[in-house]
């Protein structure tokens, strides 16, 4: 099963879109720790310039409905940072079409899953890898996170790959599936359904016999003009307003018992600001001395594509 069908049949089955009549849809990749677009990067330039061609031309015969752009990461890296990642690269994807295609922003959904386990998987379970069945059971039974009685993190998935075997899968994970993890992502474009044709019933059709001719002492009435079909007019769907504020919280933190909670308001097309603040109230057990954290970050982001 190629890497593409993997990503539709995510779209297909988790985002719940089924409805649709049609699906297109475009293979992005992306540069390891990058966000933008690069359309000099692999095969990025055909992708998109084939589907903003079928954006344009759906959105101006006013079929387009919605468009759904999901993002994924691979396991490398900070683990905290990956989800962040995967959203700023769907939002940039976002702003790339907008810009290129023409279509409104409202028409956009976008999606960052974090990292890519379950598509890590299936790529697995499709090969040849060394000692296949144990990276499948780590896959299938480890947590993303595993805690001690105190909450603290004490092992992971990521850490039982990168200790099997002496590496050795995880580096030929590394070299094989990890680039198509971090480097892609897929675009649903979905239209509209075609409105139900009317048909016309036989009585409509049925011609008329003609009237008896009339008496020379009487007055012709004058001919009905002939009926004509009205078109109905069509009402055009209301368009959702563009989102500008978000709250979010890091659940890494929350689940080590340091609450997070960060607002972000968008001021202009690639312009937002943002205040995170977190703070832990960890207990003195008695043996160790502990202290509060509290932080608050006020930033201001612009960004790119």
């Amino acid at each position: 099963m190629t890497m593409k069908r993997i990503l539709l049949l995510f779209l297909l089955f988790c985002g719940g879109y089924v409805h649709a009549q049609e699906l297109d849809s475009a293979r992005i990749h992306y540069r390891q720790g990058h966000r933008e677009v690069d359309v000099l990067f692999r095969d990025n330039r055909a992708e998109l310039e084939r589907f903003i061609r079928t954006l344009r031309e759906e959105h101006g015969a006013d079929r387009l409905e919605s468009v759904v752009i999901r993002s994924w990461a691979s396991p490398e890296g900070v683990n905290r940072l990956t989800g962040v990642l995967s959203e700023r690269r769907a939002d940039s994807l976002k702003s790339y079409l907008v810009r290129h295609a023409g279509i409104p922003d409202s028409l956009i959904c976008i999606h960052g899953e974090g990292i890519a386990w379950d598509m890590l998987r299936q790529m697995v379970a499709a090969s040849d890898i060394l000692y296949k069945e144990e990276v499948l059971h780590i896959l299938d039974h480890t947590p993303v996170w595993v805690f001690d009685k105190a909450g603290r993190v004490v092992d992971g998935r990521k850490k039982q790959l990168m200790d099997l075997r002496g590496g050795m899968p995880y580096t030929y994970m590394l070299e094989n599936f990890f680039p198509e993890l971090r480097s892609s992502l897929s675009v649903a474009c979905y239209r509209k359904p075609e409105p139900p044709v009317k048909v016309i019933s036989q009585k409509e059709t049925k011609v008329k016999e003609p009237e008896p001719a009339l008496q020379p002492d009487s007055v012709a009435e004058p001919a009905s003009e002939p009926a004509t079909v009205r078109k109905e007019a069509t009402v055009q769907p209301h368009r959702p307003t563009v989102q500008r504020l978000a709250v979010k919280t890091n659940l890494l933190y929350d689940a080590i018992l340091m609450p997070s909670l960060e607002v972000e308001y968008r001021i202009a097309d690639r312009w937002t600001v943002n205040l995170e603040g977190d703070m832990a109230w960890w207990n003195n057990d008695g043996k160790h001395k502990c202290y509060q954290v509290a932080t608050i970050s006020p930033e201001g982001r612009w960004w790119f594509g």
